[in-house]
């Protein structure tokens, strides 16, 4: 388990930072990154620095699958109960047949056996989730990009 830090998270704080960070990366990529989040308002209790590991992983990952011309979108919507955060890409998408091992310690599918990295970031991204007693889930299919969802208790 991962020890976590217990303190008042902006969520949408945190994803302007992330979205701020990765913008260099997206414009030399010529991919259009962009954040859809209110002002503020949405809170949650956790580690700032675990929960920032986990925005910049799965901006990574996007950005690393989405060629130039494409289309990264971080947001975040808040509930009466959770917060879900969204990363949203118009990237090369992920073979059926590899969603139900993504998040496991090591796993590289075939197709991403050729782009740099330990397989380790979305197992990191998952063991973060459940540390935050949140959940994960995503939605791709080939060619039609990915949206990872995040969602996270909502602070009171």
């Amino acid at each position: 388990d991962i020890p976590i830090a217990c303190e008042m998270v902006d969520v949408c704080e945190l994803l302007r930072r992330g979205r701020d960070l990765f913008l260099p990366v997206a414009e030399d990529k010529g991919i259009s990154l962009e954040l859809e989040a209110p002002g503020s308002g949405l809170a949650v209790r956790g580690d700032t620095a675990r929960l920032q590991r986990c925005i910049s992983n799965l901006l990574d990952n996007a950005l690393k699958f989405t060629g130039p011309g494409g289309r990264v979108v971080v947001s975040a919507r808040g509930f009466s109960d959770r917060v879900e955060i969204a990363v949203e890409d118009t990237g090369r998408g992920i073979d059926p047949d590899d969603l139900p091992n993504i998040f496991k310690r090591f796993y590289r599918s075939d197709r991403s056996r050729s782009t740099p990295g330990s397989g380790l970031g979305l197992s990191l991204v998952d063991s973060i989730v459940r540390a935050h007693h949140g959940r994960i889930a995503v939605k791709s299919a080939p060619g039609e990009g990915a949206v990872f969802t995040v969602s996270l208790p909502r602070a009171s």
